[in-house]
């Protein structure tokens, strides 16, 4: 069976259990699911007119192709200019991948995660230009809608 993208609000608690964390006000969530199973759940907080924060929640699960349904996601609900991505310093990772597809880096926060003064508790905060988030979802110039 084929990943499918739920957007579900209550999606977002899944991943407030799986990792532990403080429930948090969420804008929208999207449950990532295969063969029926939660494997991640991305979500969009903070929408301020302007910028949205996003996060992914889901081990070795996100993909381009996902990243792309997320982008068209974000351009239909929220409209952004902008879209701020921070994560742990100590994810290596993904750090490669925001550097790799173009995100603007803005800074580190220390003890974001943790007062531990570690590279997993500092933030590292990344931005996604408008331009960008209309490439990723591939509707650069044009309206976005849903088909």
């Amino acid at each position: 069976m084929p990943i499918q993208y739920v957007p579900n609000s209550n999606a977002a608690h899944w991943a407030w259990r799986a990792y532990n964390l403080r429930p948090m006000a969420v804008d929208a969530a999207i449950g990532v699911l295969k063969d029926n199973h939660v494997i991640g759940v991305a979500v969009f907080q903070n929408f301020n007119g302007h910028n949205i924060e996003f996060s992914y929640y889901g081990t070795n699960t996100l993909t381009l192709g996902s990243v792309r349904w997320f982008a068209r996601f974000g351009l239909n609900v929220f409209n952004p200019m902008r879209c701020t991505i921070t994560t742990s310093q100590a994810n290596k990772r993904i750090l490669q991948f925001l550097s790799a597809m173009g995100a603007s880096y803005e800074g580190l926060m220390k003890d974001y995660y943790g007062s531990d003064g570690t590279k997993a508790s500092t933030a590292v905060r990344f931005c996604i230009s408008r331009p960008l988030i209309e490439k990723l979802a591939r509707v650069e110039g044009r309206t976005v809608a849903w088909v």
